[in-house]
């Protein structure tokens, strides 16, 4: 990945079926130019290491403030969606947060990817 501009407020929406691992590196090489960035992550429990370095990475330049779990996939053993949509903000920028969300989706901003089908429900242990 190749992010050439003078611009520094890209947002960035990836949904690339389970290559989106592989651009992590150069999202956080570039982080002083990106915004923020949807990603949706594929695979989360076959893929579990994978998923957690990659968020580890994404966590040193960005911060999440919204996560949505997408209804066309299942969940893992220990509850995770297998594709979470995660929202990021780089650290660098200063907005005004709500505190943390002990359940989603939320109302008036989350939509099922299934229109058909519930959207999942997720309770975070705070």
């Amino acid at each position: 990945m190749v992010i050439k501009t003078k611009s520094k407020n890209i947002f960035i929406k990836i949904d690339i079926e389970g290559s989106e691992y592989r651009i992590i590196d150069s999202i956080v090489k570039h982080a002083n130019k990106i915004s923020g960035i949807a990603i949706e992550f594929h695979e989360t429990d076959p893929l579990r290491p994978v998923f957690i370095s990659a968020i580890k990475k994404l966590q040193k330049k960005f911060k999440i403030v919204h996560f949505h779990a997408n209804n066309f996939g299942g969940y893992a053993g220990d509850g995770l969606p297998e594709t979470p949509e995660i929202t990021f903000i780089n650290n660098k920028i200063n907005i005004k947060t709500f505190g943390k969300r002990k359940t989603l989706p939320l109302d008036n901003l989350d939509a099922s990817n299934g229109p058909l089908r519930p959207d999942y429900k997720i309770k975070f242990n705070l």
